[in-house]
Formats: structure tokens, sequence, C-alpha cells
């Protein structure tokens, strides 16, 4: 019944909010699964880990990332800006 929500109804319940689902993996160490969504603002990744948590996981997290060019030129404007 598990992969049943995870696989199917999961993804149906997902489909109307806005993100690009990447990747789904399960984890060895302290977490069971990392699910990697690109979302086009805050809220629409704080629904995605509403509706994980409402299907019946234990613990969400959400997490920003900046893609690591982008991280770069963040970097360098700080050091053209001194």
């Amino acid at each position: 019944m598990y992969y049943l929500m995870l696989f199917v109804v999961l993804p149906i319940r997902l489909s109307r909010y806005q993100f690009n689902f990447i990747a789904h993996y399960a984890l060895l160490g302290p977490y069971d699964f990392l699910d990697i969504y690109e979302a086009t603002e805050e809220e629409a990744a704080a629904r995605v880990s509403l509706i994980v948590l409402h299907s019946g996981a234990f613990q969400a997290e959400s997490w920003v990332a900046i893609p690591c060019k982008r991280f770069v030129e963040l970097a360098e404007s700080i050091w053209d800006n001194r």
C-alpha cells in the first residue's frame, strides 16, 4: 500500500502544484528517502512537504539549494562591490 501511495497517489496529488520533480532516492542512514525537486517559490516547496506529511511521512524538510554556478556569481559580486 505504501508503494501505491508513493508512486501513484502522491504524484497525482502533487501534479497541480508548480514544481519539477527530479529524483527520488532510498537512503541508508538517519533518513529513509530523499526527494529532489525544483519549486517556483518557497510556498510551492512548503506545499510539497505538507502533502508528503499528510500522505504518511513521519518527517519532511525543505531545503533551499542554489546552483553552484549561481553561488559563485553571488560570491564574486560581493568581492566586486567591496
